[in-house]
């Protein structure tokens, strides 16, 4: 299992879990009600703890920034990061799993439901991750398609034959071999490449400078297109 697929493993491995404290909350709903001081003291603490968690999380990611390099920038460092992430995550949510054993018991009907209704925004929040990260996977699938696709056509550039004293060799093998390759490029990530190969095939003549400057500029607008992929993934 790749990367991504481990990740995506934790994020559904939370949800479940997370499910299972719901249906517990839901469960206890008429359990024996605490006093109302003990449930504003309870809704406090949960308010104050959560507070100082946030704060420590954007110390934390501050502190992160300053020191790594801006994750668009290193793929890898992002999907280890995360999977890191999730790790933790669900390390601290089976913490809190056992102290719903105790806790829970103690808590009025009105505060298991705001328990519940927290429970259940945190469910959508692993699901809107889980989302994400399968369109990311899907868009970085696509990426090294169009690269594999770039990389089959250099090799037919390569193949061409040098123009030597016969260009016209040179000329019917790209009439055969690369011209067919306007219909094979897709338009959006090779838009260059197919206009150029529209605009300098079907010739029924050349000499060799006339093969030799081919061969260098359909190499050098198959990179350009080539470096665009990268920018728009």
């Amino acid at each position: 299992m790749n990367i991504t697929g481990m990740n995506l493993a934790i994020v559904r491995t939370l949800e479940n879990r997370i499910k299972a404290l719901a249906d517990r909350i839901q469960n206890l709903e008429d359990c024996a009600p605490c006093t109302v001081k003990q449930e504003e003291e309870q809704v406090a603490s949960s308010s104050s703890s959560t507070a100082t968690e946030n704060k420590k999380s954007k110390k934390r990611w501050e502190h992160q920034q300053q020191k790594q390099p801006l994750i668009e920038e290193n793929e890898e460092y992002h999907t280890t990061t995360l999977h890191h992430h999730l790790q933790v995550i669900e390390q601290q949510l089976g913490k809190g799993a056992k102290g719903y054993n105790n806790s829970m018991m103690m808590m009025s009907p009105k505060s298991k439901r705001s328990c519940l209704q927290r429970v259940q925004e945190t469910i959508g929040r692993l699901q809107k991750l889980e989302s994400e990260m399968r369109a990311a996977d899907a868009k970085q699938a696509e990426k090294a398609r169009m690269h594999d696709l770039a990389d089959s056509f250099l090799a037919y550039i390569h193949s061409i034959p040098p123009p030597g004293r016969e260009p016209y060799i040179t000329l019917g093998f790209v009439a055969s071999q690369i011209t067919p390759w306007i219909h094979r490029l897709p338009l959006t990530y090779f838009e260059t490449t197919v206009r150029f190969l529209q605009s300098n095939t079907g010739a029924s003549y050349w000499t060799r400078d006339d093969a030799r400057a081919f061969i260098t500029n359909v190499t050098a607008v198959l990179e350009k297109d080539r470096g665009e992929i990268d920018m728009d993934f």
